[in-house]
């Protein structure tokens, strides 16, 4: 661990992950916790679903977890969905063209309630969830942040403090600073 003046960071590489907090500096190893703890800091107050979190990771587009209708659900709900969900994606293109940056946050905010409602009773390939899946999904994600704040314990303990203070884990973990933090992610 080094002392550097520059601002908050939490990004990838090459093979290691630079992260910077109250003036101080350290590298970690490349896994999966840095991975998800960089896109909760990118998206503060923003509550991402554990189960998007894994899909990034793994490179599969958000919309594959849209497919046909579950055991949970059934098809004529899982079909009304996935139309108001292509109708989003058209509003939120429109909103983004038009700059209208409330509305696009509001749309945004209704594709993630719908992003999670998917998620929670459809899995990859659109393949029914079992009842265990969204806990399995969390848990994995969960294990993987806690992991990386067990190495921040040694290798940059202030910054370990703050994450365990301010993001929130399980089926949609959240990071809520009481405070807006600049980050570069």
């Amino acid at each position: 661990m080094s002392s550097v003046s520059v601002g908050n960071a939490f990004y990838r590489k090459g093979q290691m992950w630079v992260v910077r907090f109250e003036g101080e500096e350290t590298y970690l190893e490349n896994n999966v916790g840095p991975l998800y703890i960089a896109r909760l800091l990118a998206t503060p107050n923003r509550a991402v679903p554990a189960v998007t979190l894994l899909a990034s990771r793994i490179g599969i587009d958000e919309q594959q977890l849209i497919g046909s209708s579950g055991e949970l659900t059934d098809e004529a709900a899982v079909e009304e969905c996935r139309g108001r969900y292509h109708e989003l994606l058209d509003e939120i293109a429109e909103a983004q063209a038009n700059n209208d940056l409330g509305w696009l946050e509001k749309l945004q905010s209704e594709q993630d309630q719908l992003a999670l409602h998917f998620a929670s009773v459809l899995g990859k390939g659109g393949k029914p969830r079992e009842v265990g899946d969204i806990k399995k999904v969390s848990q994995s994600v969960s294990v993987g942040i806690k992991r990386t704040l067990d190495v921040l314990d040694t290798e940059l303990k202030p910054l370990a403090d703050h994450l365990r203070a301010h993001l929130s884990r399980g089926v949609c973990p959240i990071y809520s600073p009481p405070t807006d933090i600049d980050w570069l992610v």
